[in-house]
């Protein structure tokens, strides 16, 4: 009778301590076969994971480069129509100027000014916005044809904020109307920017305007 008890391995027949220790052999063997793969394994998936990578980062190079001629012409599309935005702001000067045209296409399209204030200028780096809140009387026609009379300005001018009500048979609407100019520096003075001495001066009571011989509610 075989005692296996691993004590009493050296009493073991033969065949069975080679048998004990070849088992042996082979686990000792496939632990380290195990532990030599797996790092290998780590190290191949690493290795394929940054060759994948690598020709991801190619393809796209390639594809770049590939269309670098049609990126450069939309650059210079994109720098030439900036360019030409750019030429419909007004410059500091022409600010008072355009301010004029804006309350003269107001009257023109029949509309009463009950509001015309500048609510100062918000700087944006490049380029810096001039709002301006204006509330004005008139016809449904007369409103639209205030606000089309604004598209057609030589500058670019936006409104926003519209609110209509009626007002005695007539329509009062509000708008925040926005101008632009180039935000680099330039030497005319704030002063002379807001001279509006030459804004159409509405007869009505209300806030008087520097250099407005009238009352009116148009206000810097």
């Amino acid at each position: 009778k075989i005692n296996w008890d691993i004590n009493e391995a050296g009493a073991w027949p033969k065949p069975i301590k080679v048998a004990a220790g070849v088992l042996v052999f082979i686990i000792i063997v496939s632990f380290g076969y195990y532990k030599f793969t797996s790092e290998k394994v780590a190290q191949l998936n690493t290795e394929k994971k940054e060759v994948a990578d690598a020709l991801n980062n190619y393809q796209y190079a390639w594809r770049m480069a590939q269309n670098l001629e049609l990126h450069q012409k939309q650059y210079k599309q994109i720098q030439s129509s900036l360019a030409e935005m750019m030429k419909l702001m007004p410059t500091k000067a022409e600010v008072a100027s355009l301010l004029i045209d804006i309350s003269q296409t107001g009257l023109s399209s029949g509309l009463e000014f009950e509001l015309f204030k500048p609510a100062g200028k918000i700087n944006k780096g490049d380029v810096i916005e001039l709002p301006i809140n204006i509330k004005v009387i008139g016809q449904y026609s007369e409103l639209g044809l205030f606000i089309s009379g604004l598209a057609t300005l030589p500058r670019i001018v936006t409104i926003k904020n519209i609110q209509i009500n009626p007002a005695n048979n007539m329509l009062a609407m509000s708008a925040l109307i926005t101008t632009y100019r180039e935000g680099n520096s330039q030497v005319e003075s704030d002063a002379k920017v807001l001279d509006n001495s030459a804004l159409v001066c509405l007869e009505h009571d209300g806030l008087v305007v520097a250099g407005c011989k009238k009352k009116s509610t148009v206000v810097t």
